[in-house]
């Protein structure tokens, strides 16, 4: 889990979940308030967790010749499973980092 660079506090799962569900660059540690970011490799390595849906999926569907009904079953699953292990990829930095 994240921790706040400013206070050490620690992030919970569902605080890192609920601050990642945003547009806005900045998250707000709920101990001292202060803007925390994503660091770059974190951001890196949440958006290769996302992109592993189709990654997997696809070859899944055309191997195991799967019905429409199972593949989106089985995209719902997956899904559930990327944003159930996001939060332990994030890591938090007090300055704002360019992705490249």
């Amino acid at each position: 889990m994240p921790v706040c660079k400013h206070c050490g506090a620690k992030w919970s799962w569902s605080d890192t979940l609920k601050r990642s569900w945003t547009f806005r660059r900045g998250m707000r540690c709920r101990n001292c308030k202060k803007k925390q970011y994503q660091t770059r490799s974190s951001r890196k390595k949440t958006s290769l967790v996302a992109g592993l849906i189709p990654v997997v999926l696809v070859p899944a569907a055309s191997l195991f010749d799967l019905a429409p009904g199972s593949i989106l079953g089985l995209g719902m699953v997956l899904g559930i499973l990327c944003i159930g292990v996001l939060p332990f990829f994030f890591e938090l930095t007090s300055k704002e980092e360019p992705l490249w």
